[in-house]
């Protein structure tokens, strides 16, 4: 087994103009500039990467085509690149190129598709905290709900993850290679009886592998079912660890307030903030000042949990020269400094347009899991999966009720109203599900094996896919006590509203082209249309059309899924919805 904590991969940045002309740009420093700790490092040693970008503003035909020609193979330095795929950039026409001697082998882990080496290349690219390889591991891909799994969401063997030396009872978010595909999603820990009675080290579901394995032949399925079981190597990729933080409110969640919170809650809200960033700058407080700001410790964990992955020499307490120079100035006499004061008034001037549109609401914040399990007990595996009653959670928070926000915000169907389950519910629930199955687990063990272990922050899957695009590893941000003392008109409004909109994800057939249309394919993904139908919902609420706003909450959704499925072939402009 090989561990390996940091690794760097260098990556080449470069530009494409309207000509074609291929450019060298300067040196990034970011993670995704140095591809730190991925897959494609330990997958492919040699490697060469480079970034192409292209232009961002509209192309006619003829410089389509030649910037199209310019992506596909290009040299630099004596070596030759092929275009090979995109991660969640590519919308801002930006693209990954690799060494043309891993083009083949890279194609191949994609079947070969275009559509899903542009949506899925960051797998393989994702910088990850820690990362194993491992040379003989049992991978098991499952039906989604089978064995305890969910949409996206499998498991992972105790004696495995302990070589992860990561912090236990968390949420995991993976990126995994095996076999020549790939896999990304979360994982829980099932413990090593479970695991070695069902001969299986990692467990999948189909909806984790991208792209998606090909179908078994009827016969196959007739002799050995729909389950998959991959006898390997593998590279195993932690993402991110489920902690504990605080989200700022946005002007998308504000959005859906009722004018009685705007008015008596919101408003109030706000007018204290800006009298306690008045009194800290007349105090010369710049520490407390930062701190309302938000610049600082802004990465840092509610409870104060630090990452163990990350180097605890270096903190986020000084984000900029500005705030550094004033905490170190005890007379405030430096505030008065050009430079100083001109970027502090750039700051304060940010801070006051999201108080002014967002309200300065800060939100509890964090992974919100499913509620699968999987335990051995005398010799026979028990699972579940979606057996909690919809509209309830699992919350380390005090409140009775919940308002569940992530982003993006398609409509107010999207503030997922739920109820906290207590101890003793849970216990009866959880009872009757493996009583249902034949166990004969008392409530004290089912408590601490399944309970403790496996259901820590949980909610049941069917109500969020209702309304989501996906639930990997979902970042919850979540109303908590104080919220519900604090806007207990907003908490109201939303469990008296009565949906009227699906948010389903749209299940439209992906493309499927053929892999030399690869540059062409890349070019079609680029546009980022998700801000600009946001801007215009917000619009349509500001001049009482919630009915338009509707109407985009589905153009927002096909904007988040245009990179697999290719953009809508209908647009909505601005000067039609004005005609309505």
């Amino acid at each position: 087994m090989k561990t390996i904590v940091t690794s760097q991969l260098p990556v080449l940045a470069l530009e494409i103009d309207q000509e074609g002309t291929v450019a060298q740009k300067s040196m990034q420093l970011t993670k995704q500039g140095q591809l730190d700790n991925t897959l494609l490092d330990a997958l492919y040693p040699g490697i060469r990467v480079a970034t192409v970008e292209i232009p961002g503003n509209e192309l006619d035909d003829y410089g389509r085509a030649k910037v199209e020609q310019a992506l596909a193979r290009f040299t630099i330095g004596g070596v030759e690149f092929r275009l090979i795929g995109a991660s969640g950039s590519a919308k801002n026409g930006k693209y990954y190129a690799v060494s043309k001697e891993f083009e083949k082998p890279i194609a191949d882990r994609f079947q070969q598709w275009p559509e899903a080496a542009i949506t899925y290349f960051g797998i393989l690219i994702s910088p990850c905290k820690v990362r194993i390889e491992e040379p003989d591991v049992r991978v098991l891909v499952v039906e989604d709900h089978t064995l305890g799994t969910n949409d996206c969401r499998g498991w992972i063997r105790r004696s495995l993850f302990e070589k992860l030396r990561l912090p236990a009872r968390h949420f995991y978010q993976f990126r995994l290679a095996f076999n020549r595909t790939q896999a990304k999603g979360s994982f829980k820990v099932v413990e090593d009886d479970a695991a070695d009675h069902i001969c299986a080290d990692i467990i999948l579901p189909k909806s984790s592998v991208k792209p998606a394995l090909i179908e078994k032949s009827t016969w196959s399925k007739l002799c050995s079912g729909d389950a998959q079981m991959f006898h390997g190597p593998i590279v195993l990729g932690i993402r991110e660890v489920s902690r504990e933080l605080e989200y700022e409110s946005s002007y998308t969640l504000l959005t859906h307030a009722p004018e009685s919170t705007i008015d008596l809650e919101v408003l109030p809200h706000a007018l204290r903030q800006v009298q306690t960033l008045k009194a800290t700058v007349e105090e010369n407080n710049f520490d407390e000042l930062f701190r309302l700001l938000g610049t600082s410790k802004t990465s840092r964990s509610v409870h104060g949990d630090e990452d163990p992955t990350e180097d605890g020499e270096y903190t986020s307490a000084e984000r900029t020269v500005v705030e550094a120079a004033l905490k170190a100035d005890g007379s405030g006499q430096l505030v008065k400094f050009p430079f100083i004061n001109n970027q502090l008034q750039r700051i304060l001037c940010r801070w006051s347009y999201k108080l002014a549109t967002a309200g300065g609401f800060k939100l509890p914040a964090f992974a919100l899991a499913d509620d699968g399990y999987l335990v051995l007990d005398n010799g026979q595996v028990y699972s579940g999966s979606d057996w909690m009653p919809e509209g309830y959670a699992i919350t380390s928070l005090g409140s009775r009720r919940l308002l569940e926000v992530r982003y993006p915000i398609r409509s107010k169907d999207d503030l997922l109203p739920l109820k906290n389950i207590n101890a003793q519910d849970t216990a009866a629930w959880l009872m009757n599900d493996l009583q249902r199955q034949g166990c004969a687990m008392s409530e004290t063990e089912a408590s601490e094996r399944i309970v403790c272990g496996q259901l820590r922050l949980t909610i049941r899957s069917p109500f969020t896919r209702r309304r989501r695009r996906r639930t990997e590893a979902t970042t919850t941000s979540t109303s908590s006590a104080w919220w519900r003392r604090a806007v207990p008109r907003w908490i109201e409004d939303r469990f008296n509203h009565r949906e009227t909109l699906s948010n389903e994800k749209d299940k439209r057939k992906k493309k499927h082209s053929a892999w030399w249309n690869l540059p062409q394919v890349a070019v079609s993904a680029k546009g980022n249309e998700i801000g600009v139908v946001t801007d215009l919902m917000s619009s349509c609420h500001a001049a009482g059309r919630p009915d338009l706003a509707e109407v985009l909450a589905k153009e927002l959704q096909a904007a988040l899924d245009a990179p697999s499925t290719g953009p809508r072939r209908t647009r909505i402009s601005l000067s039609a919805f004005e005609s309505r």
